[in-house]
């Protein structure tokens, strides 16, 4: 694998609610392994490092993201018109889900759920004990159902009184 970044083109922003967003990258010839992250680097030069989010086969790769106004990064991608090309490091990490001994208990909160998804997307490994997902209110539970829909899903909100039912 290279060391150098590839250049990607953004294809997508999905807004999953007024604070929190999605892009998508085309593809391009990127392998990575679920648990993954790559620095994001725009054409200004600002960079920051981010959970690769989509499945190993999926033909984009994706990113959760939360929108701090003043922000490295966030507040800059959100806006950046389809089709910039956005430098990708090559792959790091080391989150293995699928090694070492089970069962599991997985935690994450706000947009560090993105690892996680990259790996019931990839279906690498059996399901976790649980999974605990702490998020200020529901709508910040990024891709809550899809998770509960996989895996047992605890939601706990900090500042909403009763849990999310996925």
């Amino acid at each position: 694998m290279a060391d150098t970044p590839t250049l990607l083109p953004l294809l997508e922003i999905l807004w999953h609610s007024p604070e929190f967003y999605e892009i998508r990258l085309a593809r391009g010839t990127l392998d990575f392994m679920p648990g993954d992250c790559v620095a994001l680097q725009l054409p200004s030069g600002k960079s920051r490092p981010y959970s690769i989010a989509s499945g190993p086969t999926d033909p984009w790769l994706a990113f959760l993201l939360r929108r701090m106004p003043g922000g490295g990064l966030s507040d800059h991608l959100c806006q950046v018109p389809l089709g910039t090309l956005i430098s990708v490091s090559p792959p790091f990490g080391w989150f293995r889900p699928a090694a070492g001994d089970w069962p599991r208990v997985f935690l994450a909160t706000s947009t560090g759920i993105a690892p996680f998804l990259s790996v019931v997307r990839a279906g690498i490994c059996p399901p976790p004990l649980a999974c605990f997902y702490g998020v200020r209110q529901r709508q910040d539970a990024l891709y809550a159902r899809y998770l509960a829909e996989r895996w047992p899903l605890t939601v706990a909100l900090s500042r909403e009184t009763s849990p999310l039912q996925a």
